[in-house]
């Protein structure tokens, strides 16, 4: 089975790719950059995979940039999903964060991740589960700069129960896990179905990012499409 595991290295370079995209860079300093969910629940079910929906609120002093998550069926029609199912399952992060660094660099983008320790609050006051399927559509018609998306085809990434493996389960049965972290990064090349790309990482209860080094953290990303 494929693994959704890359290195450290691989994670920076989609996050300074994403920085280095003027519109992208304004939104991870002044709207998002990632955001964390607080105790995640993993499917138990072995059909069922877990889908990533892009959220955007394009508002004049109140834009909002988060993904949102739920279970699918990874046996059925699941990856057609086009917009979010309102069930009990679909889960908004409990914070969002900025990116804060004066520098854009590698060593910069780097060093935020090694030393993020954002305290996660104890419940979210983003958005209603309600309003999800809303955003969802305009993160497709809006982002980034208020016309039609140019970067992403789908407005979601889906990591399927078939393909993972134990990857989820190993990030999330880390020692001290309390958490899962999201970063928002780019895939460079055009040919992708979807550019904007997620990189999933574990945080303690201090909001803190479990890392051990570039060799044995693990961060998630290759979802599809």
């Amino acid at each position: 089975m494929s693994s959704y595991q890359i290195t450290l290295a691989e994670a920076v370079d989609y996050l300074y790719n994403f920085n280095q995209n003027s519109d992208l860079l304004s939104i991870a300093q002044n709207t998002a950059f990632g955001g964390t969910f607080a105790a995640p629940t993993l499917p138990t079910d072995p059909d069922k995979g877990l889908m990533f929906w892009f959220n955007w609120i394009d508002t004049v002093g109140a834009n909002q940039f988060f993904l949102a998550y739920q279970t699918y069926d990874d046996q059925g029609d699941g990856i057609r999903m086009e917009l979010p199912v309102l069930s009990a399952d679909l889960r908004i992060p409990d914070e969002t964060f900025l990116y804060s660094p004066v520098g854009t660099s590698k060593t910069d983008i780097e060093n935020f991740i090694l030393n993020h320790d954002t305290k996660i609050p104890p419940q979210s006051t983003l958005t209603s589960q309600a309003s999800v399927q809303g955003q969802t559509q305009d993160f497709l018609d809006h982002f980034p700069s208020g016309t039609e998306n140019r970067l992403n085809i789908r407005p979601h990434i889906f990591y399927s129960a078939r393909s993972t493996g134990s990857d989820f389960a190993d990030l999330l049965s880390q020692s001290g896990a309390a958490g899962l972290r999201y970063y928002f990064g780019l895939e460079p090349k055009m040919s992708f179905i979807n550019q904007i790309r997620i990189i999933l990482v574990a945080v303690d209860s201090n909001g803190k990012n479990i890392l051990s080094g570039s060799g044995t953290c693990i961060l998630l990303q290759k979802g599809s499409p």
